[in-house]
């Protein structure tokens, strides 16, 4: 007659967790994967090796007969070659389900594709990395999501290969992800933090600029303004063309914050950069049909305005602005200083310009279809 422990222990768990029968004087296997899975600190690895744990999970329960069925689904899921997954199973079975969590590779770390790719991983490799480059140089502002969508429309549309065959947007994020990093490291943010210093000028004197550094410590202490035109040719109401749109935005250096901005067809001028200011200035109202997932609170006004020395900061209407509402109009002393909005510019065109119709900024021969 069976021990009455040993007999309880043989049957599953009333609730919901998974457990595996365990060798004798063994701790439980799911509480070993829990502290196993949580001694991971790479979260891209937790969720590996909680994939992998599912993935077994999912073909040990299947019936016999649909077990092949299983292994090549989650091959293809994990793009794996089905004898790997084989492998894991038989080791699993062998040993227990805590096996996978312990499990590491001699190459981890390293970026690894799958055999059945065509014509070869290094192929993709190579495509991925002249795609993302030529993007950059083309400021394109080239995204992840952007690669993906080009090795998927090169793959099916000049290749005819069908899914599975190609690489997956995991693979293109792991292979562009340094180069990203890389370029973060480049033009970092300016606009965050304390500490910040931005090096301005109130204009020449004897043929020298006056400098001067302000030292940024709150908000609403130094906005910054500058303009660009999306990458969208927009039609009117009878089909003409009616051009691109050119945005006016002011950034708050402190935090980063958009103030406000202003949207026109004509080329950015002193007026259409008050517009901007005034929007910025005061507090913003949106009714429910604009569906705003949060409210619009910043507003107030400046101690400094921080521009670039082009002709339209230059102007007299906005110095009596300016001079008006007591705010000190200042020259970037260095064109990198306006990052910060630059960045907003970036983030914009490559999120939002790029993805909805009448995007004009593809590189030649771009099919955007996918």
């Amino acid at each position: 007659m069976k021990d009455p422990e040993t007999a309880s222990a043989a049957q599953p768990p009333a609730s919901t967790e998974v457990t595996v029968s365990v060798k004798e004087n063994q701790q439980p296997v799911h509480r070993i994967l829990t502290d196993l899975i949580e001694d991971v600190e790479d979260l891209d690895k937790r969720r590996e090796v909680m994939r992998w744990i599912e993935a077994i999970e999912d073909i040990i329960q299947a019936p016999d007969d649909l077990q092949q069925e299983r292994i090549q689904l989650w091959a293809d899921r994990l793009e794996k070659h089905p004898r790997t997954i084989e492998r894991a199973l038989e080791k699993a079975e062998k040993e227990d389900l805590a096996s996978i969590a312990r499990a590491t590779r001699s190459d981890a770390g390293r970026i690894r594709g799958n055999k059945r790719w065509k014509p070869s991983v290094q192929y993709w490799t190579e495509f991925i990395l002249k795609t993302y480059n030529d993007g950059v140089k083309a400021k394109l502002g080239m995204t992840p999501s952007l690669v993906n969508n080009q090795v998927k429309s090169h793959a099916e549309l000049k290749l005819g290969l069908k899914r599975g065959e190609y690489p997956s947007h995991m693979f293109v994020y792991k292979i562009i992800a340094p180069l990203i990093e890389k370029r973060k490291q480049k033009i970092r943010n300016p606009g965050q933090g304390p500490g910040i210093i931005v090096k301005v000028t109130s204009g020449r004197k004897d043929g020298k600029w006056l400098e001067e550094d302000i030292e940024v410590i709150r908000s609403n202490q130094v906005w910054q303004i500058d303009h660009t035109r999306l990458d969208n040719l927009l039609g009117d109401e009878k089909g003409n063309l009616a051009g691109s749109v050119w945005i006016t935005a002011v950034i708050d250096t402190w935090s980063g914050c958009a103030m406000g901005y202003h949207l026109s067809f004509g080329s950015a001028g002193s007026y259409e950069v008050a517009l901007a200011l005034r929007h910025a200035i005061l507090q913003k109202h949106y009714g429910a049909e604009y569906q705003l997932q949060k409210e619009w609170e910043v507003c107030g006004l400046p101690e400094y305005i921080v521009t670039d020395r082009v002709k339209e900061f230059k102007t007299a209407h906005l110095r009596h602005i300016a001079s008006d509402l007591g705010i000190k109009l200042r020259f970037r002393l260095y064109t990198e200083q306006g990052g910060i909005v630059e960045r907003l510019f970036l983030e914009l065109k490559s999120e939002f310009a790029a993805l909805i119709l009448g995007f004009k900024g593809e590189p030649k021969g771009w099919s955007r279809r996918c």
